[in-house]
């Protein structure tokens, strides 16, 4: 199977315990008992930036579970990815990344994360508001005033307007949230009916559990 397609749509259901979401050095340690070949399987792969499972319980404010069903039959199969909001800080948080150092000319800066793949909180997937701060020698910097962001997910950069472009020796850093993009790494939903409702209108509370990988471009997922 080829690298799936990701849809700019933000995963939008609350993930409840139990939940995992371990980094990638526990998944190749945790394969190690296995076999050789697994564990190479598993190194090969350890770039992999979130790999969560977690249950979804239903009545949430996330949606229905009619919404999940729907969600999943538009992506399951690893056909579509989709955008996911991690819940542990470290793999959804960047603090301060250098994006360079100004010239008194240059305008553009590309933000390191370019070649990891991944998302920043932006506007661009229908939020009100962004996570993403921009800082030069310190200063918080105004979007849309002093700065345009584009090319998110790709080559994320921060474009700075005319008269704007940073002082020589100013460093310009970043702080940000983002996303990754994920599929559904499971062949099938494990629902599971915890408390039966008294009426179809009432159906009581269901339990799914969920199993999601990275999308990188260029893997390919067997």
């Amino acid at each position: 199977m080829t690298t799936p397609l990701v849809d700019l749509v933000v995963w939008p259901f609350v993930m409840g315990k139990p939940y995992s979401e371990p980094p990638p050095e526990i998944e190749a340690v945790s394969s190690a008992a296995r076999s050789g070949v697994v564990i190479r399987r598993a190194l090969h792969q350890s770039s992999r930036f979130v790999v969560p499972k977690g249950t979804v319980i239903f009545p949430q404010s996330g949606g229905t579970y009619q919404d999940l069903e729907t969600f999943w039959e538009a992506r399951s199969g690893s056909v579509r990815g989709f955008l996911y909001a991690a819940k542990l800080p470290e793999h959804r948080i960047v603090s301060g990344a250098a994006l360079g150092t100004g010239t008194g000319t240059q305008a553009a800066f590309l933000f390191s994360t370019a070649g990891l793949h991944r998302y920043i909180h932006h506007t661009d997937f229908g939020e009100s508001a962004t996570t993403l701060e921009v800082r030069v020698a310190g200063v918080l910097q105004v979007f849309g005033t002093d700065y345009t962001f584009g090319s998110n997910g790709t080559d994320p950069t921060v474009t700075f307007l005319a008269g704007k472009e940073p002082a020589a020796a100013a460093a310009v850093t970043a702080s940000y949230e983002y996303y990754c993009p994920v599929f559904f790494e499971q062949p099938l939903l494990d629902m599971e009916l915890v408390v039966p409702g008294p009426s179809l209108s009432a159906p009581g509370t269901k339990r799914v559990t969920v199993q999601l990988a990275e999308v990188r471009p260029g893997w390919r997922y067997a």
